[in-house]
């Protein structure tokens, strides 16, 4: 569930962006020796973020079998993000 007013919004965004750094850092330092490690960092901080801001990811394969596969095609609507972080509930 998202943040449910302006505040709360910005307290989460506050969250994200300090913690943003260091996690970054860590993953950067970590992964010049041993590349996997660096992954599982940055890999957590972003789960970290969608959680907090209550965004939730669903993947269909609704392509044929003889289609490629390991294509990604992704549609965004930014305004979604933004209606969606004020919505009434």
């Amino acid at each position: 569930m998202g943040p449910k007013s302006v505040p709360e919004y910005l307290l989460r965004l506050a969250i994200a962006v300090a913690t943003c750094i260091p996690s970054y850092l860590a993953a950067a330092l970590v992964g010049l020796f041993a590349q996997d490690a660096g992954c599982r960092i940055f890999r957590a901080w972003n789960r970290f973020c969608l959680q907090l801001f209550g965004v939730t990811l669903t993947i269909e394969d609704r392509n044929p079998p003889e289609s490629l596969h390991g294509c990604v095609f992704v549609v965004l609507n930014q305004t979604t993000f933004w209606t969606r972080s004020f919505r009434k509930r």
